[in-house]
């Protein structure tokens, strides 16, 4: 049960990197458009979903 916890933690850690990637890369353009400020708000919205849940199983092990 814990390394299933575990496992799920590392997957977790993946997601926030895949979501902190794609910020960086939406930041790094000289102009926004109106999709690209709604994804980072779709990311902001996604990654503290996944932090919270990260905290949540790190209580759990």
């Amino acid at each position: 049960m814990q390394e299933d916890f575990i496992n799920l933690r590392f997957g977790l850690l993946e997601q926030l990197k895949n979501i902190s990637t794609r910020v960086d890369k939406i930041l790094n353009e000289d102009e926004l458009n109106i999709h690209q400020m709604a994804d980072l708000l779709r990311y902001a919205q996604t990654y503290e979903s996944l932090s919270n849940a990260y905290s949540n199983i790190a209580q759990d092990i």
